[in-house]
């Protein structure tokens, strides 16, 4: 009996002494941390991305509130496009895509409008205009040759103002003649871009004929009744006034010169784009330099006070906001 009882007696002391280390190896290890699946963790928007969708549901009210109000959209005939082009809204997504990738990255950003010497949307012009205006060169030339017909007065060459020359792409799309036998002044209110329409006046072979003036289209610095026409081609869309640049026009235009003019507009045949063009127009405006894509010029032009005015509409395949254009020439 006493050796059973030392037996058990010994194995209770180990069972305690077991008991014992466990507790104190428990007390002496780091407490245990609570582990969060990282689907609980919260998602957040980066903070550049956050005002960009603010500004993007902004732009959707502001479209839905603008559509209550204008619900009727005078309708003209459809524009003709050719076989295969792709229509405004199978260009919707990847628009929709450009745009928004344009806003968040601001080094992709033009500086804002107003400036007198916006050196950076200078450059960007100069750059990336190329593949658009390749698009609307035969719709241009077509329009440029109106400036033929119209005579020089006695004993002096034809004044032709060009308003917003820009980088001067139109400069090589006027007939050899008006480049040598007129006096071409361009003006625009960005100094930057006058380097640039130097540049390619000179590759026109114009020379000493052409002349660059800063200035903007609600005070053209031209005398009054100084111009035999005025070429005024994607300016309409960023001025402050179109009735005052029309009424400029007006003015230093000689009795019987031309206005001629290539504008994008409104669409006023295709609703779904209109809503498209309203809902986007904020964009536009920061991505462009003040570029609405709004506007209804045509009336502008035909209110404006000339004795004639004559256009048509057309669509530039693939511009999407910009495809629906205006051209044609107002007679002082």
């Amino acid at each position: 009996t006493k050796q059973v009882e030392s037996s058990n007696t010994s194995i209770g002391n180990r069972v305690l002494s077991k008991s014992l280390v466990e507790a104190s190896s428990a007390a002496q290890a780091p407490p245990r941390r609570a582990v969060r699946h990282p689907a609980a963790k919260p998602r957040r928007h980066p903070p550049v991305q956050e005002p960009m969708m603010r500004l993007a549901a902004m732009a959707f009210a502001l479209a839905l509130a603008q559509n209550a109000r204008a619900a009727h959209i005078p309708r003209r005939p459809a524009p003709r496009s050719s076989p295969g082009a792709a229509s405004p809204r199978r260009a919707t997504l990847g628009g929709v895509g450009l745009a928004a990738l344009a806003v968040a990255c601001p080094c992709c950003r033009p500086p804002a409008a107003g400036a007198r010497e916006n050196v950076e949307f200078a450059r960007w012009m100069a750059r990336l205009e190329e593949p658009f205006e390749a698009k609307l060169r035969p719709r241009k030339m077509a329009l440029l040759t109106g400036l033929d017909a119209i005579p020089a007065r006695s004993g002096e060459r034809r004044v032709i103002c060009e308003l917003g020359v820009g980088t001067g792409p139109n400069l090589q799309l006027m007939s050899p003649s008006v480049r040598r036998d007129s006096r071409i002044i361009g003006i625009d209110p960005n100094v930057a871009m006058l380097p640039y329409a130097a540049e390619a006046a000179k590759a026109a072979g114009i020379g000493a004929n052409f002349e660059l003036r800063e200035g903007t289209g609600e005070a053209l610095p031209l005398d009054t009744a100084s111009a035999d026409a005025v070429v005024c081609t994607h300016v309409l869309c960023s001025v402050a006034s179109q009735e005052k640049v029309l009424s400029e026009i007006r003015r230093v235009l000689v009795p019987g010169g031309r206005y001629f003019f290539l504008e994008h507009v409104l669409s006023e045949s295709d609703r779904f784009l209109a809503m498209q063009q309203r809902a986007l127009d904020p964009l536009q405006q920061a991505l462009a330099d003040g570029c609405h894509v709004t506007r209804r010029t045509r009336a502008a032009i035909e209110s404006a006070g000339f004795a004639r005015v004559d256009s048509d509409d057309f669509y530039v395949n693939g511009a999407w906001l910009v495809g629906p254009h205006i051209a044609g020439f107002a007679i002082r």
